[in-house]
């Protein structure tokens, strides 16, 4: 069974919406926030398929583990103290699923960072707003340093905090919160010995080399932004939108924001006993598979050329909706290409069944799967079930008529989609001519598995790339610490897409890349990738 009832978005998006909360003022002794770095450890190892691959190796990380315990004063610390010094046994593992469910408090009208509104273009950072009132001059501007520590040195600052997929991940988290806000700040920034102010340099759209010096906190009404001449629709709660771009119908718009809350997703959780909810409330929860379907036969008849779909905001959630929409928009056989790429590609999923999985999951034990393999299953022990380096496993699959067990058993699970996929009354109902998936750094978790999947089946991508990454391990497993009570979640499968691609299983790549001069010429507009992708749809407004 491909199980993602806890692949259910991305950390980040978990951390900043339900789990974000100021520390108490207690300090915890020495002693035990030594219990707890060595508790993080213990989960971490024994939890995560691989956590020491992208540190260098077991050594290399206790390496780091020792440098946290000895960095721990003899007086303890409070507990914005202590995530502080433990964020490196985090940042080190490099995945961006597994973090800390921690923020600090932080005052949002003097947030005390960089007080410009950042986006990421290409490979850098540039001002997408400024603090009303201040210079408008700075909009487009480039960043080049914070405090003499070039943007480049930042970028290796922040993996050391927190776990990032790609170099797109990296600046995302920048811009996102560590520059922005003091306490992250100080995170990367230990050179900012006078907080009373902050120097930043900027290249402008001229070229001009300019350093601001800000008063630090800078108290923040609201920020300006360019003003834009496209207005898409918004999703409101369910996250997922449809329209025609135009009246003649010529252009269809699908803007998918999270992927949090569909009919489907929430029959999948609650076989999976991570949601208890009633036939009444689901049946009041939109559904994905009669939206899309209504998609698709509303563009049929009007001979749709463009489908265009906006996964600009999209962090994750459950990824059903991908196969959903997949299954509208593409014959049969291509759609279980797209789903059966990972298997002729030698990829596939290694999840591993630890304690902390199980406790999660209440509906499930080790005995579901200890005699399911050639291979008696115990406790920390991995599935490699779902993995196709096999050739002869490969084969067996791939020559299997319809639809593989491991996709059919899955579906199963919610009735809404499995009803209409065996049915194939609407499989590949309609595909126009050109389907433009416009993505942005932000495009992450689940909200990337529907990009990539698109991609797959032959979609074209717009805009940034995602900070997600193909190569990547998920399916966040939640754990607390004893002492402090600190939270956070660790991935607990392993996922492989592109096995033979190093790059491409790293970074998924756009074919038209919303580059810096193309977003100077919409004038910085905050919709400037959707312009590109209706201009490549030949209906620019």
């Amino acid at each position: 069974m491909r199980n993602e009832a806890l692949r259910a978005g991305a950390l980040l998006t978990v951390c900043l919406i339900a789990l974000a909360h100021a520390a108490p003022a207690t300090t915890y002794s020495r002693d035990q926030l030594i219990e707890d770095v060595r508790e993080l450890v213990r989960v971490i190892e024994q939890t995560h398929p691989d956590p020491f691959v992208r540190c260098g190796g077991r050594i290399a990380y206790y390496r780091v583990f020792q440098e946290v315990i000895a960095s721990i004063p003899e007086a303890g610390a409070t507990l914005d103290e202590f995530v502080h010094i433990v964020r490196p046994l985090i940042g080190v593992v490099g995945d961006g699923h597994t973090g800390i469910c921690y923020d600090y408090p932080v005052n949002v009208s003097r947030p005390g960072g960089v007080p410009l509104s950042l986006g990421v273009i290409e490979e850098s950072l540039y001002v997408s707003g400024v603090r009303h009132g201040d210079d408008p001059d700075l909009i487009g501007a480039r960043l080049l340093s914070v405090e003499g520590v070039p943007l480049a040195e930042l970028c290796l600052r922040q993996r050391r905090v927190m776990g990032a997929e790609n170099r797109y991940h990296v600046l995302r988290l920048l811009a996102g919160k560590w520059l922005y806000y003091k306490p992250f700040l100080r995170d990367i920034l230990p050179e900012w010995e006078d907080e009373r102010s902050l120097r930043v340099a900027l290249e402008l759209p001229t070229g001009e080399i300019r350093e601001v010096e800000y008063a630090s906190p800078t108290y923040m009404t609201r920020m300006e932004e360019p003003s834009s001449c496209v207005d898409p629709p918004q999703t409101g709660a369910s996250g997922f939108v449809w329209t025609f771009w135009d009246a003649d119908r010529t252009t269809a718009y699908l803007r998918v924001d999270h992927m949090s809350y569909y009919r489907e997703a929430y029959e999948i959780w609650r076989a999976a006993g991570s949601r208890d909810v009633s036939d009444e409330e689901l049946a009041a929860i939109p559904s994905a598979t009669e939206s899309f379907r209504e998609l698709v036969i509303e563009m049929r008849a009007a001979g749709t050329e463009t489908l265009i779909v906006d996964l600009r905001q999209n962090e994750g959630g459950h990824s059903l909706m991908a196969d959903i929409l997949l299954n509208f928009l593409y014959p049969r056989e291509v759609f279980l290409a797209a789903q059966t790429h990972h298997v002729a590609a030698g990829g596939g999923t290694i999840r591993r069944y630890s304690e902390q999985y199980f406790a999660g999951l209440p509906n499930e034990s080790i005995e579901d799967f200890a005699g399911a393999g050639a291979v008696p299953m115990a406790v920390g022990e991995y599935d490699f079930s779902a993995e196709f380096t096999d050739p002869a496993k490969r084969a067996c699959l791939l020559g299997q008529e319809g639809t593989p067990a491991f996709l059919s058993d899955w579906y199963r699970l919610a009735p809404t989609f499995y009803a209409e996929y065996l049915s194939e009354e609407y499989a590949g109902h309609y595909t126009p001519e050109n389907v433009l998936v416009v993505t942005t750094a932000t495009t992450y978790s689940s909200g990337f598995t529907l990009a990539e999947y698109l991609y797959l089946a032959g979609a074209t991508l717009v805009g940034t790339p995602s900070g997600q990454s193909a190569n990547c391990y998920g399916e966040i497993i939640w754990w607390e610490l004893s002492n402090t009570g600190l939270a956070g979640g660790v991935s607990g499968t392993q996922y492989i897409i592109f096995p033979e691609d190093a790059e491409l299983g790293q970074v998924l790549p756009v074919h038209y890349p919303l580059t810096y001069e193309k977003l100077a010429s919409y004038g910085f507009d905050p919709n400037a990738s959707l312009r590109y992708a209706l201009e490549i749809a030949g209906t620019a407004r």
